[in-house]
């Protein structure tokens, strides 16, 4: 089983059946559901990926009251644009269940704790570009590797992330984006990834549920909590990227208890 039909999994056995979509926004840099608890989850709408998103624009019109928990399992969708908008979902039902009291948690930025973790011989790579994560990375090791899907933000700086099979077996470190849940990488990226000493998944794609990645090997999430819905949804609708969004949100570092 994959991480994104054991995270669907987890959500379906508690008790979320009631919640319907309140608002869905499908922005320039990120896509947002808002369910009617009013907790919101984000995924990064990954156009750059998939251009003209036809799968979920056949349902223009429609998301609005339907069951949250329906939208959620687009996740699991063939057609990347439905796959967005199902993370989205996914992520405000995992919002709503998130309990932080069993995890290790820590508030603020997780590249600090990312670069304690990396030795100046290491191998680092980062699966999918984070602009202000590459200088510090790339100083603190002996090689930075980015691999990127998106040909748009390659620019000369990464990968595209079909040479992760030769890749990511030599790594030391390896810094994983949340979109690669949402674009479907994920599983096979872990999979390459299990000789790695350290791993973190990074970014707001990445569910407040993170028990199928850390029984995956990963060692560190970082995500995000809405602390101003109408702001964030605002926010989005009118374009917003990381930055603009950072006003609307606490970021969250999780870590298993026993972890690092």
């Amino acid at each position: 089983m994959g991480v994104v039909k054991e995270l669907l999994e987890r959500i379906e056995a508690e008790d979320v059946d009631e919640f319907t979509v309140e608002e869905a926004i499908l922005g320039v840099g990120y896509t947002a559901v808002r369910i009617d608890s009013g907790d919101v989850g984000l995924c990064h709408s990954l156009l750059g990926e998939n251009p003209c998103p036809r799968g979920i624009s056949r349902r223009a019109g429609t998301l609005r009251d339907m069951k949250a928990l329906e939208l959620a399992r687009l996740a699991a969708s063939q057609d990347l644009s439905e796959r967005v908008v199902g993370m989205a979902a996914l992520n405000a039902l995992a919002h709503h269940i998130f309990q932080e009291h069993r995890y290790r948690v820590w508030r603020g930025n997780l590249l600090p704790h990312l670069l304690r973790e990396i030795k100046p011989s290491d191998t680092v790579v980062l699966v999918g570009y984070i602009r202000p994560f590459e200088k510090p990375l790339r100083e603190a090791s002996s090689k930075l590797i980015i691999l990127e899907n998106d040909p748009t933000r390659r620019r000369g700086r990464a990968l595209p992330g079909s040479e992760a099979p030769r890749i990511l077996p030599e790594a030391d470190v390896v810094v994983i984006t949340g979109s690669s849940i949402a674009n479907g990488s994920i599983d096979e990226v872990l999979s390459l990834s299990q000789d790695a000493r350290f791993k973190a998944v990074v970014g707001a794609s990445t569910p407040l549920l993170p028990d199928p990645l850390f029984d995956r090997g990963v060692d560190a999430v970082g995500a995000l909590r809405v602390v101003d819905a109408d702001s964030l949804m605002r926010i989005v609708a009118e374009g917003g990227g990381t930055r603009e969004i950072g006003r609307a949100v606490n970021y969250l570092n999780l870590a298993p208890i026993d972890g690092c």
